[in-house]
């Protein structure tokens, strides 16, 4: 992951947010996004697939792969997404 990370944090400092900057615009995952909606996962899921399946986004413009290195060391390959789909997904909720 060649991007910049910031951390984001309300003013009550109930959420916080890593947001992964890479090829000029900001990167989720879908756990951060359902943090950053403060709605289960599940929700992201389901208006993700929406958003793919009626065409309004496309998934190969819009996601994209980062390999990330967790704490018990080993790496993982995460599934972002972009700050469209982020809109887009918050639009839908």
């Amino acid at each position: 992951m060649s991007g910049n990370i910031e951390i984001y944090q309300s003013i009550e400092g109930e959420t916080s947010i890593e947001a992964t900057f890479d090829n000029d615009t900001v990167w989720l995952t879908q756990a951060q996004i359902a943090v950053l909606f403060e709605t289960p996962p599940q929700n992201i899921t389901m208006h993700l697939k929406s958003v793919f399946n009626d065409k309004e986004l496309f998934e190969s413009s819009t996601c994209k792969n980062f390999l990330q290195v967790r704490k018990d060391g080993k790496e993982y390959t995460t599934k972002f997404y972009d700050l469209d789909v982020i809109i887009s997904v918050g639009y839908n909720l």
